[in-house]
């Protein structure tokens, strides 16, 4: 995560990284455009050109302009259940969401997929469990 924005590792020869903001914030770009000097390092901002070229040194260039693909999502999306023969656990703990999908069936069941999210519109005032350790 970056301040308003995040980071994601592209691995890509032409693009190694990237940083996705949702708007051009002036001390944010500020920053980024002093500390980010990789060639293969791209920003990926959600604002106009004339809005963001008075924030960036003269080494940055400019791609064309790309659209970010939006869908309209429901006030209250219904909750997704996993498949028969599978068992779905979450935990959050101070915005970070642990998601573990387990194969039901047989003698116990086994793990099948886990993952983990850094939740950013807010949380439903989940605490972290207490510690076992």
């Amino acid at each position: 995560m970056v301040p308003g924005g995040f980071r994601t590792e592209v691995g890509h020869p032409r693009e190694a990284a990237r940083y996705v903001l949702p708007a051009a914030d002036p001390a944010v770009l500020r920053a980024l455009a002093r500390t980010v000097t990789a060639p293969d390092i791209r920003l990926k901002i959600c604002a106009p050109r004339a809005e963001v070229a008075p924030l960036l040194t003269a080494a940055w260039r400019y791609d064309e302009p790309q659209y970010l693909m939006t869908a309209p999502l429901p006030p209250d999306p219904p909750a997704a259940a996993p498949p028969p023969g599978y068992r779905l656990d979450t935990e959050e703990c101070d915005g970070i969401m642990d998601v573990r999908v387990w194969a039901t069936g047989g003698a116990a069941d086994r793990p099948a997929a886990s993952g983990r999210i850094a939740l950013t519109g807010g949380t439903d005032g989940a605490r972290c469990p207490p510690s076992t350790t």
